[in-house]
């Protein structure tokens, strides 16, 4: 039975198994039988003579067996050579042990092998050695290195895992190309052009395998070292606030982390995991730098001269002090004008969003470059860095969109952030997600019994003014007044704290202005006595045809629509009472309060 089973697997061989290299045989002497004895014979002599004779003529003559018997030794005599040592010991070595060199019957053994057709014409039963190689090197990866991998991994400390497992990796792949390079030195000298595809394909399955073999430790582990190179490459502050305690690094630390991380991608590129896994991690930590460096750079950074320090200069002078990686763009020629400046409506566009878009040109996209033809990625253009100085925008938009409340609350020290929620809220999605979050922060942080009634008088002066920085239409205005319009109209007390700032003092004893802020709103008192508004003036305005900046209506704005010009303070508020009765009943009243505290001075009261 078992001479039936080496038959049997001398024709079938069985699935998934790896050649071995063949034994040592010899040519059998004229007038021997070959392979040795007949099958299931005793004793030689016992075997008919006539059918030995006849058995040795006939394969002594037989030109197919000799060129197979010579393809088997020379079988042999590569595969011994390019077999794998199924050992741990040595893997992350130093990797400048010499390894073993073939002896001088290699060469010609791996001749006959790779071109049996030219050398060995007769010979039918041949395989194909870059496959069995190949086949080799996947067992012995997920039999032996995997193995020391493991240990690399779970008993290094966090900041020796990356390095042990690349030095692992780098050991099995100089292993494992080094008995290729003589098999792709020969099939280039026996067949020309035909090695280079069959090498990117065993590179590609290797790389393939090793990616896909990789423990979720070591994945974590490189993801954090190149968020930490990262964010050191783009200037990411690692504290808030960035505009009281920044510490930033020189351009020569700059280039130096650069050249780390850089060395860090070609090191993980060329050991096999720089592949399509590497690209998604390498997209999240740009991502997630975007976000950081946006929030960390411009939260609560609300004036219009906060950012000028971390300006031009700054930017450029990093990037061209990395080594020249300005030029690596070669957009020169290119019409940069960022899409910002072509579809702003409203002026010029804010400082935090100029700076934010020389950021994405200057580190941002230089940085991806780099990275990306590092791990052999297609060339990008410009209308990539047009789509990330958008994401860019939409990240500051949904940061000061958060921050709407308390940028009202801090009006006027709070134009730069008007500016930039002016310049980035340009789509009637953003519009409303504006309106949205706005109005859930004003209900929970504003419209509850435990704030003063001056307080919210105060906050609703002070959205008039943002929201007509920030729209003039008043649409978004609108969408967010309502409720707070209902809830001072529940307050008893609303209509005497309007007419009583509207007539309060708007200097002191000494003729010195009274500043904002008491226990009066005598800002409205300031704005009456300057004249600044006309309580008579109609809602709505005439199309003036001399206007050159006049803009059409929103895309979101209501069918009873009306546009007006300015803020109207002191007419909204008294909008708020809801009908003139009320308004002039309590003025009669405060003005008879003072009629009758007064001496005979009623200059005031007239």
């Amino acid at each position: 039975m078992a001479t039936k089973r080496r038959v049997f697997d001398s024709v079938f061989q069985a699935s998934g198994a790896i050649s071995q290299p063949t034994p040592d045989i010899e040519f059998t002497a004229p007038g021997q039988s070959f392979g040795g004895p007949l099958p299931f014979a005793h004793d030689r002599m016992q075997a008919p003579d006539s059918l030995t004779r006849a058995l040795n003529v006939s394969m002594s003559s037989s030109a197919d067996v000799r060129d197979q018997i010579t393809w088997d030794r020379s079988w042999h005599t590569a595969t011994s050579f390019l077999v794998l040592p199924f050992t741990a010991s040595g893997l992350g070595a130093n990797n400048d042990v010499p390894l073993p060199l073939p002896s001088p019957a290699f060469h010609p053994a791996l001749k006959d092998v790779l071109d049996p057709e030219t050398r060995l014409p007769h010979a039918t039963q041949t395989e194909d050695l870059i496959l069995w190689y190949s086949q080799q090197v996947r067992y012995h990866f997920l039999h032996e290195v995997l193995a020391v991998l493991s240990r690399a991994s779970d008993k290094s400390k966090p900041e020796t895992v990356l390095p042990n497992c690349i030095k692992v990796l780098q050991h099995a792949h100089r292993l494992y190309l080094h008995g290729l390079s003589f098999v792709v030195n020969q099939l280039d000298d026996l067949k020309p052009g035909t090695s280079q595809s069959r090498i990117l394909s065993f590179r590609r399955d290797l790389h393939a395998l090793v990616s896909n073999s990789i423990s979720p430790r070591v994945s974590v582990t490189v993801k954090t070292m190149l968020a930490e190179r990262v964010n050191i490459v783009l200037g990411i502050p690692s504290e808030l606030p960035i505009h009281k305690n920044r510490t930033t690094q020189s351009g020569a630390d700059t280039a130096k982390v650069r050249n780390e991380l850089l060395s860090l991608i070609v090191s993980l590129h060329d050991v096999g995991l720089g592949g399509e896994k590497l690209k998604i991690m390498f997209a999240d930590v740009m991502n997630e730098a975007m976000s950081n460096y946006v929030q960390r750079t411009y939260s609560r950074v609300w004036s219009r001269t906060s950012v000028q320090g971390d300006g031009e200069q700054d930017l450029h002078a990093t990037s061209i002090g990395a080594g020249g990686t300005r030029d690596i763009l070669s957009f020169e020629s290119i019409d940069k004008t960022s899409f910002i400046l072509r579809n702003i409506n409203h002026g010029s566009p804010s400082q935090c969003t100029k700076d934010l878009c020389e950021w994405v040109e200057n580190k941002y996209s230089t940085l991806t470059l780099e990275v990306l033809r590092k791990l052999d990625q297609t060339e990008m253009d410009w209308t990539h860095v047009e789509k990330w100085k958008k994401m860019s925008i939409g990240r500051l938009a949904g940061l000061r969109t958060q921050e709407l409340f308390d940028i009202v609350e801090n009006w006027p020290n709070s134009n730069g952030a008007l500016d930039d929620l002016r310049t980035a809220i340009d789509t009637p999605q953003r519009r409303l997600q504006l309106t949205d979050v706005f109005s859930l922060s004003l209900k929970g942080r504003l419209l509850h019994p435990g704030t003063s009634t001056l307080q919210i008088l105060r906050t609703y002066i002070s959205m008039i003014w943002s929201f007509h920085s920030l729209d003039h239409s008043k649409v978004l205005l609108d969408r967010v007044a309502y409720p707070l319009q209902v809830y001072l109209c529940s307050r008893e007390d609303t209509v005497r704290i309007i007419i009583a700032g509207l007539l309060s003092d708007t200097e002191d004893a000494s003729g010195f202005p009274i500043e904002p802020g008491g226990d009066k709103l005598t800002e409205l008192a300031i704005l009456l006595n300057k004249g600044a508004e006309d309580l008579g003036q109609k809602a709505d305005e005439d199309l003036d045809w001399n206007d050159m900046d006049w803009v059409p209506d929103p895309v979101d704005a209501g069918p009873g629509y009306k546009r007006s010009k300015n803020a109207d303070v002191i007419g909204t508020l008294i909008g708020v009472l809801g009908s003139q009765e009320v308004f002039i009943k309590e003025f009669q009243n405060i003005i008879g309060e003072n009629l009758l505290r007064s001496e005979g001075d009623f200059e005031k009261e007239v």
